[in-house]
C-alpha cells in the first residue's frame, strides 16, 4: 500500500456515519413509535387530531405533529390528576 492509500483507509475507517432523520413516518411507523395500533393512529388522522399528508398513495405523519400530539395529550392528562 501506498502512502495516499493507507491514508484514506484511515480516513475510511474513523468516519462515523449517522442514519439521516426521518423527515415523515408511515402510518404504521407512527403507530409503533406511539405504542398505539394502526387502526387508533387512523382515527387520530381522520380526526385532525394527528395531521398528516399524502405523496401518491402514501399517508405520512411528521415526527413533529406526533411530539405535538404526545405533547398535548400529556398536558392535559397532567390537568386531571
Amino acid at each position: 500500500m501506498t502512502r495516499t492509500e493507507s491514508q484514506r483507509a484511515r480516513r475510511r475507517r474513523t468516519t462515523i456515519h449517522t442514519a439521516p432523520q426521518q423527515l415523515a413516518h408511515s402510518l404504521t411507523d407512527a403507530a409503533r413509535s406511539l405504542n398505539i395500533g394502526t387502526t387508533k393512529l387512523g382515527e387520530l388522522v381522520a380526526s385532525g387530531e394527528i395531521p398528516s399528508f399524502k405523496i401518491g398513495r402514501r399517508r405520512l405523519v411528521t415526527p413533529d405533529a406526533l411530539a405535538e400530539y404526545v405533547r398535548k395529550v400529556s398536558a392535559s392528562q397532567a390537568r386531571r390528576v
